[in-house]
Parts: structure tokens; sequence; C-alpha cells
């Protein structure tokens, strides 16, 4: 039983390794297992109704989960593989008047937040801003009845 444990908890990593982009220049890993990261990366000349940004979501120790690129300034659902599917993040990017750039705004788990949340500055080449940003998360743990569901579909009772 052992063994299926850790060959499924093996192969989830090499999954999670995989799809996960490792080392942004934007995330700090926050120290705190219940600290997700987002940033908000904008590229455009017209900050009041952006048609170019890009947000991604970090696990607390920087691995990227997710990422959306936004071409409008329409709420978008950002699905993050180490968070639950059944709750995403919904963000919205703000025009905030004191700032002269569409801010972050989004939504988890019941909570709002918003560029209070956020360190934003002017990106290196000067043509959009780079917001980065915690929140309180959820990281996805596998239940253990999902666990042997998942051992017994992908290993096929591998290890019995």
């Amino acid at each position: 039983m052992q063994l299926k444990s850790n060959l499924l908890m093996a192969g989830l990593a090499v999954l999670g390794f995989v799809i996960a982009v490792t080392g942004s220049p934007l995330c700090t890993p926050s120290g705190n297992g219940n600290t997700c990261i987002l940033t908000y990366q904008t590229n455009t000349g017209g900050f009041t109704n952006p048609n170019y940004g890009v947000v991604t979501i970090y696990s607390p120790s920087c691995i990227a989960w997710g990422e959306e690129t936004l071409t409008t300034n329409d709420a978008t659902y950002i699905l993050a593989v180490g968070l639950s599917f059944k709750n995403p993040v919904l963000f919205v990017p703000i025009y905030n008047p004191d700032y002269g750039y569409a801010t972050p705004k989004w939504e988890y788990a019941g909570k709002v937040y918003g560029y209070q949340n956020c360190d934003c500055y002017a990106d290196p080449e000067g043509i959009g801003y780079d917001c980065v940003c915690t929140f309180g998360c959820i990281p996805f743990e596998l239940e253990s009845k999902l666990a042997m569901e998942v051992n017994e579909t992908v290993l096929g009772g591998f290890g019995e």
C-alpha cells in the first residue's frame, strides 16, 4: 500500500513539474502554505481599456498553476491546477484613476481582493505595468478516497 502511495505521489509530482513553469522573476515564494501569488502584467498604451494582459496564478512556492491572456475587461475565470476547479479565481481588471492603469481585482473562496493586495510598478520596458499580489488560498489536496481511485485507474492496482 505504501508503495502505491509513493508511486502515485511521484507520478503526480512529475505531472505537476511537466505542467508547471517555475522561476518567474515576478514571483517570490510566500513562505506561507496558504498564501498564493497572482501576477497581472499589462502591455498596452491604453490602460483605461486594456486590450492585452496576462494573469498568472502561482503556488505558495512559485510554481505556475494557471495563466490566462486577457483581451477585454470582461470578468474571466482563471483555472489553476493547484486550486479546486469548483472554485476558480474570477479576475476583472479595474481602471483606477489614481494609478492611471487597470489594476487587478479578483474573487476567490468568497473573498474579494484588489490593488491593495498588490505591489504594482512600471515594467522594465516601460510599456506596461506588473502587479504582484498575494491572496489566501486553499491548495488542492487529494483526499485518500480519490487517491485510491486514481491509483486504481492509473496504476491498475500495481503494488498490491
